[in-house]
């Protein structure tokens, strides 16, 4: 009898365990509205690929599949790359980790990706930011398509070649302002696309707030169009050894109107949350790099010196969560200068346009020098990855990857509008010699030489010798003054509206050093953070003029 009662007892648990897992079943069938497999190219499934809609998450299964109870709120789902694979399936630049969704909410919908096997332990990352591209006539951005053609594509193209020849990975991260929103009439994402579809290597890309519509209001509306052709504007993936997460550290405040445009830079509650997510899958001595289009960290400049403090918004809570990482590296765009802070663990490199300050500002029949506003010269940055060592160089357009200064005998620069800009009208020069020669309007005798070492940062050295003695330097905050003749002489001299937005801009990685004689010959080196060395002898007097190296 008891033998009878405890069987009953045992079957009624029973049924009542599988009626609960029906009911599971059941609710996860109901709400797994995503499902699909990730699997290598010829092959079988890979186990443990991150897969996510922007809220959730799900790793695959030791047969490579995956379920997702996605609301399909974005309208994609991707996969954060593994390590040692590439997508199968991309055109030109566009690399397809992830899908776009095709079923309202409530349908399940089948997505899968397939992947080929790559080494890249090794790889090569070309990083490059602010393209601008506008291709709008004989208006102010003339000429940008054609410059791009003949001074960025060529350069890429033949880094691609370069890398397949040597059986090296290569790969792209553009961080932002490839487009305008208020051009996208004459060059919209299309358009980019097909301009770049030639250079054929994988690259991914990062929202800038030029990608957000300017007829669209909202956020969430005017990043449509973006996800529609680049992807999600928040993700992650893993080449080698390093973890790459992309975001999009603005909110966007445009009213529609096409012409109001403006964002707070801010990084938002579904971003954290979903960086706090990812971050769950990585190890904490993986390097991270973290790209983002408006920097992090703000400069402040006082006497010459510049230091650094988070930027305005939510940045302290982003940077906790990576506060346990051994090496973190913040990679940013928007100003149009190279700079670098180093705050606790995390060092941001802000790079410098691949546009220069605009490509307009050295278009056809003006001064054909493709200069930032810092004085950098218009480019992007290699990086190296060899297994979890990181290192990297700034590149400037049709420069040698050794040229990473540029020299100035102040002794031999004077800049008036009389001398640069004698076609100005007299209301013109007025307004340069009182404005835009700044601290050059004024003669020197007091043989000095002025270095711009554009990636310069705190574990760069320098060294200058004359006659085989050390000379000390003083690290100040100038304008470069190549930019200045390149830009605001050559635009005052033809009469036409000097932006300042592409101006010459305070510059702290500028160094000073005083000579004992205004034609002794000076040997400089320089070296970066990884022992690599640049030289220069500098013979003086040393000229000024709009071709000087």
């Amino acid at each position: 009898m008891v033998k009878k009662k405890s069987l009953a007892l045992l079957m009624c648990i029973l049924m009542l365990h599988i009626a609960g897992l029906s009911y599971v079943s059941a609710q996860g069938a109901q709400q797994s509205t995503v499902s699909g497999r990730v699997y290598v190219q010829d092959g079988g499934g890979i186990e443990n690929v991150v897969v996510t809609d922007g809220y959730l998450f799900a790793t695959t299964d030791r047969n490579g599949n995956y379920t997702l109870p996605s609301s399909k709120a974005h309208g994609y789902v991707y996969i954060s790359i593994p390590s040692g694979y590439e997508p199968v399936g991309r055109e030109g630049i566009v690399t397809p980790f992830f899908k776009h969704t095709t079923q309202n909410a409530a349908t399940s919908e089948t997505i899968n990706f397939e992947l080929t096997k790559v080494d890249n332990t090794n790889h090569t990352l070309l990083v490059m930011t602010d393209g601008h591209f506008i291709n709008d006539g004989d208006k102010r951005g003339k000429n940008d398509i054609a410059q791009a053609k003949s001074l960025l594509l060529p350069e890429l193209k033949r880094l691609v070649t370069e890398h397949r020849t040597q059986g090296k990975p290569i790969y792209g991260l553009s961080l932002g302002d490839m487009v305008e929103e208020i051009y996208w009439d004459s060059f919209g994402y299309n358009d980019y696309i097909s301009l770049m579809k030639e250079v054929d290597m994988p690259f991914f890309h990062t929202m800038g707030n030029h990608e957000y519509s300017a007829t669209e209001a909202g956020d969430w509306n005017t990043a449509k169009e973006y996800k529609k052709y680049l992807g999600p504007a928040y993700y992650s993936f893993n080449l080698g050894a390093v973890h790459y997460i992309v975001i999009d550290n603005m909110t966007c405040t445009n009213p529609g109107d096409g012409k109001k445009r403006g964002i707070v830079s801010e990084v938002d509650k579904d971003q954290l949350d979903w960086i706090k997510k990812n971050l769950s899958y990585v190890d904490k001595n993986t390097p991270i790099v973290l790209a983002l289009h408006v920097p992090a960290f703000r400069k402040t400049v006082r006497n010459g010196l510049e230091s650094y403090s988070l930027s305005s918004g939510n940045w302290d809570e982003l940077n906790r969560l990576f506060s346990d990482y051994r090496e973190v590296y913040y990679l940013s765009g928007h100003t149009h200068v190279n700079n670098s802070a180093q705050i606790g663990n995390i060092l941001e490199r802000n790079i410098a346009a691949v546009s220069g300050s605009w490509w307009f500002t050295a278009r056809s029949g003006y001064s054909d020098r493709h200069i930032c506003n810092d004085g950098s010269p218009g480019g992007y940055q290699v990086f190296d990855m060899k297994g979890d060592t990181v290192s990297w160089v700034y590149k400037g357009l049709n420069l040698n990857k050794d040229k990473q200064f540029r020299t100035y005998d102040r002794n031999q620069i004077h800049i008036t509008a009389d001398k640069y800009c004698p076609d100005a009208s007299p209301e013109i020069k007025t307004n340069f010699d009182t404005k835009l020669a700044r601290e050059y309007f004024h003669a020197s005798t007091d043989n000095y030489v002025y270095i711009n070492i554009w990636a310069w940062d705190p574990k760069w050295k320098l060294e200058v010798r004359e006659n085989g003695l050390l000379l000390p330097y003083t690290k100040i905050s100038t304008h470069d003054p190549l930019k200045i003749l390149a830009y605001e002489a050559m635009y005052s001299n033809k009469g036409e509206r000097v932006y300042g937005y592409a101006s010459a801009n305070y510059t702290p990685h500028f160094f000073r050093i005083k000579a004992s004689a205004p034609d002794t010959s000076l040997e400089i080196k320089v070296t970066d953070r990884f022992g690599n060395t640049y030289t220069e002898t500098m013979v003086r007097p040393k000229a000024f003029h709009i071709n000087m190296d």
